[in-house]
């Protein structure tokens, strides 16, 4: 049985209930946990998003979810937030998310598929067809330095191989800031 968080912020994003992954907050938002301090939940940001890849989350909190879109980084949500948490005068850069390859990719199988590379509009994905492992299929490779975290690549992956997930530098970055806030 898994051990439960009973403390309010815990209870409040939905952290100790088996997801341990930090959610994806909107582009040019204040780390949590000042954005969970913060957000009043008034859901503007989430009504103005043009693709509708940011969503009510954990606790009611807007977070991004790339399964049926992509970010285009229009800008909506930081113009509507009334609380200056996605604000990009104070964030100037977008966020420190990436996509990432997990298990389960079909050219893992022998299957070609190329569907992530051809959604990604600034070429962060390749194929490298001279390292094809499995009968003659490339495996895709992600350029950490290309890729935006749009999450246009995630949402046609037929074997849901591919997340945008925060780096390892937002996450030490989260940690010391955390403390900071302590």
């Amino acid at each position: 049985m898994a051990a439960v968080d009973f403390n309010k912020r815990a209870l409040l994003t939905g952290a100790g209930t088996g997801d341990q992954r930090l959610p994806i907050r909107p582009p040019w938002s204040v780390p949590d946990p000042l954005f969970t301090d913060k957000c009043s939940r008034c859901h503007l940001c989430v009504d103005a998003c043009e693709t509708q890849v940011l969503i009510v989350g954990r606790g009611g909190f807007p977070e991004i979810q790339f399964n049926q879109n992509e970010c285009t980084f229009c800008g909506q949500c930081a113009q509507v937030c009334e609380t200056h948490v996605i604000n990009p005068e104070l964030i100037p850069e977008v966020w420190s998310v990436k996509a990432t390859l997990s298990d389960g990719c079909m050219a893992e199988r022998g299957v070609s598929c190329q569907l992530c590379r051809d959604s990604c509009e600034v070429e962060a994905i390749s194929f490298n067809w001279h390292e094809a492992p499995v009968r003659g299929v490339p495996v895709p490779r992600i350029d950490a330095a290309l890729c935006t975290g749009c999450g246009a690549c995630a949402r046609p992956c037929p074997s849901q191989a591919i997340e945008v997930q925060p780096t390892e530098q937002t996450t030490q970055f989260l940690g010391k800031r955390k403390a900071v806030s302590e």
